[in-house]
């Protein structure tokens, strides 16, 4: 009981002993809406300012040579400014948002001015990135290690075509490889082009997506279309035990749309979208005894028709050293609810095999420095009309943004899973839930998670790459319906850990190394190129 306190007193002075903020003032465009636009100038920018001291050497200097900056033509595809129109503050925001989003670029942003006719001269200044990765990442997350490495081209020939390859190998698998092509403007026009493989024994795939996605928030429509084979080995587990194993070969395609309507920052969208999946069981093994606990599968071809309906606010921030370091970060604050009905059929569209009812509300803002966001999700599938599986999560997440040294951070989750077999949907792991502990540690149908994290900022670089440190813990439990539980039954651990955001490279990237302690495993070390969990 003494050594328990001891441990909350830690965590509630952690919890204590922080907050963050670093806020991007918006740029003040309201004052030119109106004007008519005389003419828009493109400045591509190189990754490093040599006129900067601690850029001015060899080594950035060779960077800057060796690598293509962004087209100048590729750039003026994402603007929403054009010569000749009024100027509107809103799609000056929404064009600087579409080119941090959509390129491979550290940052962007709009200088005006007015001439002497007094019409505006826009310059579009954007700061590239480094595109080309060649590496080596290990990773040990659950207490199991896997390496891989990565060949990845993220800017071809300053086209913003992305191509990859990457090898893996992990503890618990065959060793693979993913191969990845993203064309975001086929043949220059709004349309998106991806194609994917991957031989992993767990996950086989092949497949390909045309889409033409929202590219602005003045679209209407959207549309994609996907094809593909994979073949797949679904695992159960209860606790750390593996129960059944089921490999499925699938083929499937399937199209989609989406048509919007409203104002400019507030829409209602109608979506649709229909499946085509053929799944055939090869090989299925389930241990003895657990016949009763486990999802059957059988071949099967199965037509999926879904249609709904969903609203959401669009009101953009500019942040920073919320989930990075010194780059903007964009995030929407505001209000999301949609509700959508599936149906599927059976090969020859004469019996209702199931029908699944999905509805998300959430919603996400920002006051008096803190980020804050609640979103919670319900799924109910029903087959001849009762119910056979009840899907349910609540998450929040609060950034309190204070000091422009260190961000405080709080995310709470609530997931239940329910099915008719009785069977262990949610696994508690240190993958995603607690650092430090197994892969498959405990199973269950009911999961709490909590966890903080303190993000110092310590002002440190090292060749362009920021350094932090983070004080973090992790609170959680999983149990089973009909379980008694208690608080002593919830396992935790408590931390610290390295943080390297290499910002110039990847504005999303941050490696973290974090060295964790709990009763149960002692001292454990968690390595990955992301955080733990993301903001909203």
């Amino acid at each position: 009981m003494f050594e328990r306190r001891s441990k909350m007193k830690i965590v509630l002075l952690l919890i204590c002993s922080t907050y963050l903020c670093a806020q991007v003032e918006a740029n003040d465009y309201q004052q030119y809406d109106g004007f008519v636009i005389d003419s828009v100038i493109i400045e591509n920018k190189n990754i490093y300012d040599l006129s900067e001291d601690k850029f001015d050497n060899f080594l950035f200097k060779t960077a800057n040579k060796l690598h293509l900056k962004t087209k100048k033509n590729i750039i003026r595809q994402e603007l929403l400014l054009f010569s000749g129109d009024n100027f509107d503050s809103r799609l000056a925001l929404e064009t600087e948002r579409n080119l941090r989003q959509n390129l491979i670029i550290y940052d962007a942003y709009l200088l005006i001015k007015k001439n002497s006719d007094n019409k505006l001269v826009i310059r579009v200044v954007t700061v590239d990135q480094w595109s080309f990765i060649g590496s080596f990442n290990f990773k040990r997350e659950g207490n199991l290690n896997s390496f891989n490495v990565l060949v990845e081209e993220r800017n071809f020939l300053g086209l913003n075509k992305f191509l990859s390859l990457n090898y893996f190998s992990e503890s618990i698998e065959k060793d693979y490889i993913n191969l990845t092509f993203l064309e975001k403007r086929l043949f220059y026009q709004p349309l998106r082009f991806l194609w994917f493989y991957s031989n992993s024994r767990t996950n086989q795939t092949n497949q390909v997506i045309v889409s033409h996605p929202y590219y602005n928030l003045l679209q209407s429509y959207s549309y994609s279309f996907n094809f593909g084979f994979s073949e797949t080995i679904t695992k159960q587990y209860y606790d750390s035990l593996e129960i059944a194993e089921a490999k499925i070969n699938s083929d499937y395609f399937g199209f989609g749309f989406g048509y919007r309507f409203g104002s400019y920052d507030k829409k209602m969208k109608i979506s649709g979208v229909y499946d085509y999946r053929n799944n055939k069981v090869i090989e299925q093994n389930v241990m003895q005894g657990f016949n009763d606990s486990i999802e059957i599968f059988q071949d099967s071809i199965i037509h999926r028709f879904g249609f709904g309906v969903s609203f959401n606010t669009y009101n953009f921030m500019k942040l920073q050293q919320v989930d990075g370091y010194g780059y903007v970060e964009d995030f929407n604050i505001g209000y999301q609810a949609s509700l959508f009905l599936f149906r599927k059929y059976d090969s020859d569209f004469e019996q209702v095999d199931e029908n699944e009812i999905s509805m998300v509300a959430g919603f996400s803002g920002f006051r008096e420095n803190n980020l804050y966001s609640l979103v919670m999700n319900n799924s109910v599938w029903l087959r001849n009309g009762k119910k056979i599986r009840n899907y349910s999560k609540v998450k929040l997440s609060w950034y309190n943004i204070n000091l422009d040294y260190v961000t405080f951070v709080f995310r709470g989750r609530y997931d239940y899973n329910w099915s008719i077999n009785n069977s262990d949907n949610l696994i508690l792991s240190g993958i995603s839930n607690l650092r430090g502990y197994p892969k498959y540690y405990k199973t269950g149908n009911k999961k709490i998670v909590l966890n903080h994290e303190t993000r110092f900022f310590t002002g440190l670089e090292i060749l362009s790459v920021n350094l932090g440190v983070a004080l973090f813990t992790d609170i959680g439990n999983v149990w089973k319906c009909g379980e008694k539980v208690s608080m002593s039954d919830f396992k935790s651990n408590i931390g610290v850990g390295l943080r390297f955001y290499p910002e110039r490279v990847s504005n999303n990237s941050v490696v973290r190394m974090d060295f964790s302690y709990s009763k149960e495993f002692d001292w454990s070390v968690s390595i990955n190129s992301n955080h733990y969990f993301d903001a909203l």
